[in-house]
C-alpha cells in the first residue's frame, strides 16, 4: 500500500483525521486493485462488500474533509495564485472522482452478491482508472498542498477544521460505518 508523505503528529487532531482519511482512500484503492485482479476468476464477495461500503460513503467523506482544509489553506493568502491553482485542480479532481464513484457502485454490488458481470473487462478498467487516478492525485496533493512546506495550522484554523469535519460527519452520519 502506498503511504502518504505527510508528517504531522496527533497533537493537531483534526488534521490527523484528514491524514487518516487519506490513508483510508489508499486502502480503498488497494481493495479495488485486488478486485480488478480477481475479475478473471472468482472474486471475493466480502472484499467487494467492503469496497462498496468504503467507496460509496467513506471515500466521499474523506474528500469533503480535505476540501475543508483546502478552504482554510486558500484563505491564508488569497493572493497566492499558485496555491489557488493547486486547490482548484484538487477540487476539480475530487469532483471527477465523486462523479465516477456511482459508476463503480453497481458492478461492486453485483459482484458482492455473486452475480456475474456482463463485461468484466470494462469493470476492471473502470476500477483501475479510479484507483490509479486517486493514487496519483494523493501523491500530487502531498507534493503541492500537504507536504513538508505546509506551515502548521494555527489554533483558529484547527478549530475551523474541527468544525468542518464535524459538519461533514453530521451530513454523512446516516451512512457512516464508523465514527471518527
Amino acid at each position: 500500500m502506498m503511504k502518504s508523505a505527510m508528517l504531522f503528529d496527533d497533537a493537531n487532531i483534526p488534521l490527523s483525521v484528514v491524514i487518516r482519511g487519506r490513508s483510508e482512500e489508499l486502502v480503498i484503492c488497494d481493495e479495488l486493485e485486488l478486485i480488478a485482479d480477481q475479475l478473471a476468476g472468482k472474486v471475493d464477495g466480502k472484499l467487494c462488500s467492503s469496497a462498496l461500503r468504503r467507496l460509496s460513503v467513506d471515500f466521499l467523506l474523506h474528500q469533503k474533509d480535505e476540501e475543508v482544509l483546502y478552504e482554510i489553506l486558500r484563505e491564508r493568502d488569497i493572493n497566492d495564485h499558485f496555491l489557488a491553482q493547486c486547490i482548484k485542480q484538487a477540487l476539480m479532481e475530487h469532483h471527477q472522482f465523486e462523479d465516477y464513484v456511482p459508476e463503480l457502485v453497481e458492478p461492486l454490488g453485483e459482484i458482492g452478491s455473486g452475480k456475474p458481470l456482463a463485461n468484466p473487462e470494462a469493470s476492471g478498467y473502470a476500477f483501475r482508472c479510479l484507483f490509479d487516478g486517486v493514487r496519483r492525485h494523493i501523491a500530487w496533493e502531498d507534493i503541492t498542498l500537504l507536504g513538508h512546506s505546509m506551515p502548521p495550522l494555527t489554533d483558529q484554523e484547527t478549530a475551523r477544521l474541527q468544525v468542518g469535519i464535524a459538519s461533514n460527519r453530521r451530513l454523512f452520519s446516516r451512512h457512516l460505518r464508523i465514527t471518527n
